[in-house]
């Protein structure tokens, strides 16, 4: 058996490794370091199992002195075991437009997933502990969260990997202390500020003296809820293609009536709710609301729409989709929603031209296709010219029995003159049907 296996915190931590199928020695990482105690601890473990790594340190100059000593210690300790050291000191420019707290973290990962694809590394290991899962499952279920929220935070999530989330702070500390390792202690931790060091120093010594085994229990729960959140998420899919009725370029819809039926209902419409920023506010209206020929819509903080209209229920990504095309003569133009695709106008007959575009279909007007042409948003006021009468665009889509959102999605062709010789109307497919012809339509 090698010495580092002697070591209980190194077995433990080769144990984690093979559970969670974390990268493996043989990958060269980047190791986030700020030279606190965690990451001085993450550094020396990685190194004594192996691992071929480079040292990351921002230094966001926020403490004056103290983050300069913080620079010179990862600086000191580098230069010791003639380890590549990447140092990112952050401007003053860098901070503005978000909370303190939340640019930093921003500036952080934009900063490590930058690097590692410069160094070519295979992975950035951070030294989140036990600690701080339980603080993050708390802070995310006070602020109020589903299932994903409380798996608190993952071992391995794409290019972040988390060997520490097994061991406590008291346990990290004993290493350190084993191991003779120096590190710098964060004065801004003991400062109540900010929500979560207000969590961990004033409501956790209460609950860890009522609940001594705090820490293991949320270790626990968390890999409970991350298995029950896999397959959960593993089984969604299918569920939603149960109700899934149409799909737009961008919107999809539901059969409302059978989703509120159905046992497992209330979880598919959470899902596609809180997914997209929706508060539970929304599902409780969705649940106690009734389906009937009013129309309602709801807003997320993310931009996305839900409209319920009837027995439909309807989730678009956003609330317009702006376009503006100018044809000069009969000619195709990159489609603006749809990668590889086309909105052309073409010859229909002789003096008679047609539009057509994926995920569109067409009404034609009495006005003829005069050159140049601009295809755009509608306007309220709008009208057409069909059939030998003037109608409002407006009339034509209530008509149709065109949704609020879906006539946020007509788009009319005009000419210089202001004419309107005919309108691309949304059109959805199935979800057996790969794609969607655009046919012309007639009222």
């Amino acid at each position: 058996m090698k010495a580092a296996e002697k070591n209980t915190f190194l077995s433990r931590i080769r144990k984690f490794i093979a559970r969670e199928k974390l990268p493996g020695p043989g990958k060269k990482v980047l190791v986030a370091v700020s030279g606190g105690l965690d990451s001085m601890v993450l550094w020396h473990v990685l190194e004594s199992l192996g691992y071929p790594l480079e040292v990351a340190h921002v230094n966001f100059g926020l403490r004056g002195k103290e983050s300069e000593r913080d620079e010179a210690l990862v600086k000191k300790t580098a230069k010791k075991k003639g380890v590549t050291l990447h140092i990112k000191k952050v401007l003053p420019s860098e901070w503005p437009g978000k909370s303190l707290q939340e640019r930093a973290r921003e500036i952080r990962y934009e900063w490590f997933a930058q690097l590692a694809a410069k160094r070519n590394a295979d992975a950035v290991f951070l030294a989140h502990h036990a600690g701080d899962q339980t603080e993050t499952i708390l802070l995310n279920l006070f602020r109020g969260t589903g299932i994903w929220g409380l798996k608190g935070i993952l071992p391995h999530n794409q290019l972040w990997v988390r060997p520490l989330l097994d061991f406590s702070k008291e346990e990290i500390l004993i290493y350190a202390v084993q191991q003779g390792l120096e590190w710098r202690e964060d004065a801004s931790n003991q400062k109540t500020d900010y929500t979560r060091n207000a969590i961990r120093l004033n409501l956790l010594p209460v609950v860890r003296s009522l609940f001594p085994g705090l820490d293991k229990v949320m270790r626990k729960e968390a890999l409970r809820f991350r298995l029950a959140a896999g397959a959960l998420q593993h089984a969604l899919p299918e569920l939603e293609k149960k109700f899934l009725l149409k799909i737009w370029p961008d919107g999809k819809g539901y059969d409302y009536g059978s989703i509120r039926r159905h046992p497992q209902g209330g979880f598919l419409l959470l899902e596609l709710l809180t997914v997209r920023g929706f508060s539970t506010d929304v599902l409780e209206d969705l649940l106690e609301e009734d389906a009937d020929t009013e129309t309602r819509l709801w807003k997320s903080p993310q931009g996305y729409v839900a409209e319920l209209k009837g027995n439909e229920f309807r989730i678009w990504e956003k609330e317009t989709l702006p376009l503006d095309l100018k044809f000069t003569g009969l000619q195709k133009l990159p489609h603006p929603f749809f990668e590889g695709e086309w909105i052309s106008a073409e010859e229909k007959s002789e003096g008679k031209a047609v539009l057509y575009g994926h995920g569109f279909t067409y009404l034609e007007g009495d006005e003829k296709m005069t050159f140049p042409l601009r295809l755009t948003n509608r306007e309220s006021g709008d009208k057409i010219r069909h059939r030998g009468l003037e109608k409002k665009v407006s009339d034509l889509l209530t008509h149709l029995k065109y949704s609020k959102m879906e006539k946020e999605r007509v788009y009319k062709l005009v000419d210089e003159k202001g004419k309107i010789p005919g309108l691309l109307l949304p059109v959805y497919r199935k979800p057996d049907e790969e794609t969607r012809p655009s046919p012309e339509i007639e009222i």
